[in-house]
């Protein structure tokens, strides 16, 4: 009999420090290793791989982490977007400049042959 009054106070006393602790247990940022990040989810704040996507369901509670692969999948695809917008940006540049070069050129041209005249 006394271990379940021992057992139902550890419960109880479990309880009320789990109740005190509502975020969960505090992290210090230079207890965070390399390549995690704490997320905050509703109340709670979990540790989880940097750029991870995190979901709670309405129902339950229950709290989904993305699996590697996905998070690989959707990194890689972030990055060929990335790179297509990148090589747009640069075509357009690359034009810009040769724009340019035709108008000094043109520029040249008019000075030299208005020189010319003098």
């Amino acid at each position: 009999m006394k271990r379940v009054y021992s057992g139902i106070v550890l419960l109880i006393f479990t309880s009320f420090l789990l109740h005190l602790l509502p975020g969960g247990i505090a992290i210090a940022e230079d207890e965070i290793p390399a390549g995690m990040e704490v997320k905050k989810v509703g109340d709670l704040r979990i540790l989880v791989p940097e750029g991870a996507k995190v979901e709670r369901t309405d129902k339950g509670g229950l709290i989904f982490v993305e699996s590697t692969s996905e998070y690989t999948a959707r990194k890689l695809r972030e990055f060929e977007e990335r790179i297509s917008e990148l090589e747009s940006s640069l075509a357009d540049g690359l034009e810009e400049i040769k724009r340019l070069k035709e108008t000094v050129t043109g520029l040249e041209e008019g000075s030299l042959v208005s020189k010319g005249n003098e």
